[in-house]
């Protein structure tokens, strides 16, 4: 049996419909597998990126302990050095705007617990917000502040750049003494999406703070323009601008007198 031209023209159209459907069904099978491979492979790159993260903080964990292992070494030496009666090294004033605050109702302060002490910065500094790790936090601008400091939970932000530190301790209101744990070194992002690098002084029993000394400001020759609210300075032939904020009015607290002892040799 023969096929007319009519019959022709209809098989071919036909065949190529059918054609053009089974394309159709390919190109959504292909789609469908591509994006579950990309589905894939974003959770894939999300639980490593979850898992470095972890290993991140637990390797800056770890260098937190190392440095509060030495810090407790170099307790031990200098209470072996008072028992001997060597001399004291002499005490350089570093004006760090502290604040001594009492616990809160429902914390309970014992006076044998040296993380029992709360100390905080001056309300009325200038405050800045940067990003680490993902998260926001404030850190203050304080021009009076010979070195910059930063409290214990600041560790998991930042990495271990030395357990020497220029300072051993401060020493605040009442003789109240804060070692310094050691140095470390932080990469924030500011709000312009640009990083800034601070290398701060931990201090043990300070815990959330992180004030911004005269260290950091005079290295990059920063201009603090409280018109504008910045803080300004020149890197690599750019400007870097970070915007702060101020509080008017009394603060709520007292301005620890802080001391540190002189650099070692």
């Amino acid at each position: 049996m023969t096929m007319n031209g009519g019959d022709v023209m209809k098989t071919s159209v036909a065949a190529v419909r059918l054609a053009r459907r089974q394309a159709r069904r390919q190109r959504k099978r292909d789609g469908a597998k591509r994006a579950q491979a990309r589905k894939k492979a974003a959770a894939r790159e999300q639980e490593q990126q979850r898992l470095d993260s972890d290993e991140l903080v637990r390797r800056r964990q770890a260098d937190a302990d190392e440095a509060l292992r030495e810090l407790e070494d170099r307790r031990q030496r200098r209470a072996e050095a008072r028992c001997v009666d060597e001399p004291a090294q002499p005490l350089e004033p570093v004006r760090v705007s502290l604040v001594q605050r009492a616990s809160r109702g429902t914390e309970e302060v014992t006076s044998n617990d040296d993380d029992a002490t709360y100390v905080e910065a001056d309300d009325g500094l200038p405050t800045a917000t940067m990003g680490l790790s993902g998260v926001q936090r404030t850190v203050k601008l304080d021009s009076g502040a010979r070195y910059t400091v930063a409290g214990t939970n600041w560790v998991v932000y930042g990495d271990l750049v030395s357990c020497t530190a220029p300072v051993d301790f401060v020493e605040g209101i009442g003789g109240l003494l804060l070692d310094v744990v050691g140095v470390w070194r932080f990469v924030m992002m500011k709000v312009f999406g640009e990083t800034v690098t601070v290398d701060a002084c931990i201090i043990k029993g300070c815990e959330d703070e992180f004030l911004i000394g005269i260290d950091f400001m005079r290295s990059h020759e920063a201009v603090m323009d409280f018109r504008e609210n910045e803080l300004r300075y020149r890197e690599n032939e750019r400007l870097v601008v970070i915007p702060f904020r101020t509080v008017e009015g009394p603060t709520s607290g007292h301005i620890a007198a802080v001391r540190g002892r002189g650099r070692r040799t």
